[in-house]
């Protein structure tokens, strides 16, 4: 068996993908080091962005079975 699931998101995830997000996705993403763009200065933008995406049924996670911790996501959103 795998050990990992790859599931679709709720909102009861976002604390969860938030966390993700601002611990390690966000200090590695090539936009957001090209622009200068820091946790605390970028956390409104990514509080949105996963917002949005949860309300999307294309959104999924990737959770290790054994920790049940994401480790990692696809988030879908539209941008206004």
């Amino acid at each position: 068996l795998s050990k990992y699931s790859f599931e679709p998101v709720t909102i009861q995830d976002k604390e969860a993908i938030m966390e993700v997000s601002l611990e390690h996705f966000f200090t590695l993403e090539p936009h957001m080091r090209a622009f200068g763009i820091t946790v605390e200065t970028g956390r409104n933008l990514i509080d949105s962005a996963v917002s949005k995406s949860l309300t999307f049924p294309y959104s999924y996670k990737v959770v290790h079975k054994e920790s049940e911790k994401i480790i990692g996501m696809r988030l879908i959103t539209e941008v206004e």
